[in-house]
């Protein structure tokens, strides 16, 4: 078995395990799981003794998201060759490359390796493969998604025939631009068959009254109107199987149009890690959760105002992350919870004043972690 075909088979293999094990994986967690695709201009400085002249060229990639580490790609490069006398040579290959994010959510810098076939006449006729290494960082610059995108690679190319296998280095910089629509910054249940949100008298009773019935429940208190001794609490109060809200203080509400703000969970400056003093609170929050067994819940985070909006992003995506494992060791079911960050997008104050001077007291406001009611 040559080279080639052994590295196009384990790349394959890779690809497809990866894919098949991330449906399994993938619940719960918010990276965002669309194709995208990406166009580069790059600039290839080629190795001495290739006897090539440095030129520009172009790769193009279509891409996915398997884990929070790694996107899995295809991806084709041409540049214009042209040897010392100006002769145009071809120097070309198409491919499967892998992207490693160590910290996607913090810092989207990524490492990479790909493997590609095609043509570097300048070694030989035959066909040529060529081997990526290299570095790269994306930028998001929109609520939909698109990324700068830019990249190093040291790319080695052989073929058969002859012992030469340069070494060229290939700048790049361009746009990456997501397929599809983003998921909505402030989803609604509108129109949805959800527990939530429509009522569905029309389905059958059950004298299950604390768990999530497909029955007329105009409260909203997971207990069906027919044995609902206390009508009209809060949507989302804990309750007891009569309706009531049992003694101890009421559980803050938990819907799409009002969730639980987590008020007293803090971070570490500019961290994802949990403070002590969040422990309580979201001891508390699980058990809530579990009061409400079977309702579907976001952990969603935000930010205030400050930074980036990519930067913004990241970290409340893996603020929320950090609740939301917390609340998986509390037993809450992955099966029914799940988190999102939404950055600044969704702010409850204003982050400035009138004037334009700093607002710290709403700023303070807009860094959150919400429980709310999410679509099943």
């Amino acid at each position: 078995m040559n080279t080639r075909t052994l590295l196009t088979g384990l790349l394959a293999a890779t690809a497809l395990s990866t894919t098949l094990v991330s449906h399994a994986d993938d619940h719960g967690h918010g990276i965002d799981k669309r194709f995208y695709g990406a166009f580069q201009a790059n600039y290839n400085y080629f190795d001495s003794d290739s006897n090539l002249q440095d030129q520009e060229g172009y790769t193009i990639s279509l891409g996915k998201p398997i884990f929070s580490w790694l996107d899995l790609e295809l991806q084709a490069f041409r540049a214009e060759a042209k040897d010392s006398g100006g002769n145009k040579l071809d120097y070309q290959g198409y491919g499967l490359a892998a992207r490693l994010f160590p910290g996607r959510y913090t810092m989207p810098f990524y490492g990479l390796v790909a493997y590609s076939i095609g043509d570097d006449e300048s070694l030989s006729n035959d066909d040529s493969d060529f081997i990526d290494l290299g570095v790269g960082y994306v930028h998001a610059f929109t609520e939909h998604g698109s990324s700068i995108r830019t990249e190093y690679r040291a790319r080695r190319s052989q073929a058969d025939g002859t012992d030469s296998e340069p070494v060229n280095h290939v700048v790049s910089l361009g746009i990456e631009i997501p397929f599809g629509a983003a998921k909505p910054l402030n989803p609604t249940l509108d129109g949805q068959q959800n527990y939530r949100n429509v009522k569905v008298a029309q389905r059958p009773a059950t004298s299950d009254w604390t768990s999530n019935v497909p029955c007329a429940d105009a409260d909203f208190d997971g207990v069906c109107d027919f044995g609902d001794q206390c009508a009209n609490t809060p949507v989302g109060v804990e309750v007891d199987g009569k309706g009531c809200t049992p003694s101890g203080p009421a559980a803050a509400p938990i819907t799409a149009e009002a969730p639980m703000i987590l008020e007293g969970v803090e971070f570490e400056f500019d961290s994802a890690e949990l403070t002590t003093t969040s422990y309580p609170i979201l001891d508390r929050a699980a058990e809530t959760l579990h009061a409400y067994a079977g309702v579907p819940v976001e952990v969603a985070g935000h930010t205030d105002g400050k930074g980036s909006f990519s930067y913004n992003l990241n970290l409340s995506t893996l603020r929320a992350q950090a609740v939301y494992e917390y609340l998986l060791s509390k037993g809450i079911s992955s099966q029914r919870l799940s988190y999102q960050g939404y950055g600044e997008s969704d702010p409850i104050a204003d982050n400035s004043n009138a004037d334009g001077s700093d607002n710290t007291e709403g700023r303070a406001r807009n860094r959150r972690v919400e429980l709310r009611a999410a679509e099943k």
